[in-house]
């Protein structure tokens, strides 16, 4: 069985009594996050071509909102009408 002395080990890291504290919490955080993102996935209420395209436009009109927020005009302004370069566009 691997340890976390081992996990340490071959990462190049050492394992220090005072940064136990600090190891524990990022692991946690670490460990959280990913378990967070597979379940946000799997229970996403649309498919995953839908869920793209939503979180797609949804970024599309808070950049755009921003830009024209600083005077910038809209991302049409430097991009044309496309949005985001080299953003995600299902093929349907």
């Amino acid at each position: 069985m691997m340890t976390k002395k081992d996990i340490l080990e071959a990462l190049g890291l050492e394992s220090k009594g005072e940064d136990r504290f600090w190891s524990g919490l990022w692991m946690g955080l670490g460990a959280g996050a990913l378990i967070g993102g597979v379940a946000a996935l799997l229970l996403a209420p649309r498919r995953g071509h839908e869920l793209r395209s939503a979180i797609g436009e949804r970024s599309r009109g808070v950049v755009n909102k921003l830009r024209r927020r600083a005077g910038d005009g809209g991302a049409e302004s430097e991009f044309g009408s496309e949005g985001i370069p080299g953003s995600y566009k299902p093929t349907v």
